[in-house]
């Protein structure tokens, strides 16, 4: 079945649904990117792959809130013109950290749909084919129906902007996210290093990091640019030759950009998470260390067993808030079951807890993790390839070093990938 079939039997299921999806509808290949438009590297700091359009995204025209606020560069953080400016007053805070939360959320929405839609499409390519055979025709009309369903939990809080020719988050869904960041901010205490402002500047640095995570269209375009400068019988054609799309030699495959990143680039689950624990980390903090809690024997240490009291504390506000009956629609759109929803709970628990800085055992398996995701100089230079290192002009010793230096490596990026997964989810 060819993928403009595919659209139209899709755009034909869920009519019922939402309307004008139709007319905004593409091929499949490249659906998620014609929904995402999602700042995962639109300028990296350091990479010197940068087009002109690149940089025409700095150019506020156009551009809602939230990507303002994440094309800005890491050092000019806070220090645009308003409404991206650093602030005290609430209403503009909350304005800013709503329009960031509400971006992660639709990407998560979008990731969403495509997903069920390319499961369900497969479904009813399948039953096509069965009904070839003579197969009951019910079955592709029960197709069409399962697709239709399987679609409608995250279209329910999704709609089509006429002008944008896209999705966008429904009003009622926007206006929940608002009002949960604002009672999250007025529950947060007047208290230094723990305020509201606090959470606003660890909120957009982590917005913006995860901008600046490496994904495999950034790792592509930079493959084809060098590819396209360079003689491929060099270094890059090497580089490209065991990890590239069978169809163009030294481009990475999506498998390699979510090693690189360690799964983020490819999980709008995970950014959505890290970027909603950055918001509630500090929530209702006192301001006291938890060393003085426990040692006062304060009523919050005897909650929390004496164990990350603040951090606890914080976490229990935020999800009893989430659970609070007007935010009702807005935790199902988080997760639509309770598999997705014990996940993301999970997640941002791991998330807030290891910001306890007191804690000793967790700040030393935060402290191998990070060694082994990112080694020092001298341990990456043993592995670094020596025929790469003169622009490849010198060639390894032999194929057995070679060969040696790639498993190792390779070892190293699957125990590090498991060992980040596991600090995000880890539980005291």
């Amino acid at each position: 079945m060819s993928a403009t079939t595919s659209d139209a039997e899709f755009d034909m299921a869920i009519k019922s649904v939402v309307a004008a999806v139709a007319a905004a509808s593409t091929s499949t290949s490249d659906e998620g990117n014609r929904h995402n438009r999602s700042f995962s590297s639109p300028i990296s700091e350091t990479s010197d792959c940068h087009s002109d359009s690149d940089i025409a995204l700095l150019s506020f025209d156009g551009l809602s809130l939230a990507e303002r606020l994440t094309s800005q560069r890491w050092h000019e953080i806070g220090n645009g013109p308003p409404p991206i400016a650093a602030t005290s007053d609430f209403d503009e805070i909350v304005d800013q950290l709503s329009s960031v939360l509400a971006f992660r959320l639709r990407e998560l929405l979008i990731f969403r749909v495509v997903a069920m839609r390319n499961k369900a499409m497969k479904r009813m390519n399948t039953a096509n084919s069965a009904f070839s055979n003579n197969c009951n025709h019910n079955s592709t009309s029960g197709e069409g129906d399962s697709l239709a369903s399987a679609t409608s939990s995250a279209l329910d809080f999704l709609t089509v902007d006429p002008h944008l020719g896209d999705y966008v988050l429904s009003d009622s869904i926007s206006e929940s996210v608002r009002n949960f960041v604002a009672t999250i901010g007025k529950l947060h205490n007047g208290v230094g290093f723990h305020s509201f402002e606090h959470a606003t500047h660890v909120t957009l640095s982590m917005n913006k990091l995860l901008s600046m995570v490496t994904t495999v269209e950034d790792l592509n375009s930079c493959s084809k640019r060098r590819i396209s400068s360079q003689d491929t019988g060099g270094a890059y054609s090497r580089r490209g030759s065991s990890d590239s799309t069978a169809s163009e030699p030294g481009l990475y495959d999506r498998q390699r950009a979510e090693r690189i990143s360690f799964g983020i680039s490819e999980d709008p689950r995970l950014r959505f998470a890290m970027v909603f624990s950055a918001l509630i980390h500090d929530v209702a903090h006192t301001g006291v260390p938890n060393s003085v809690l426990v040692e006062e024997e304060d009523e919050l240490a005897i909650l929390h067993n004496d164990v990350s009291v603040a951090e606890q504390h914080s976490l229990q506000v935020a999800f009893s808030l989430l659970q609070r009956e007007e935010f009702q629609e807005l935790k199902r759109s988080i997760g639509p079951t309770s598999e997705e929803r014990k996940l993301f709970r999970k997640t941002v628990i791991g998330m807030v807890m290891v910001t306890d800085i007191s804690d000793q055992e967790r700040l030393q398996i935060v402290a191998s993790r990070w060694k082994a995701a990112f080694p020092p100089i001298a341990e990456e230079e043993e592995d670094y390839d020596e025929d790469t290192a003169d622009g490849g002009a010198a060639e390894a010793t032999s194929a057995e070093e070679l060969l040696k230096k790639k498993k190792k490596n390779a070892l190293r990026v699957r125990r590090t990938s498991h060992d980040v997964r596991e600090l995000v989810s880890h539980e005291l």
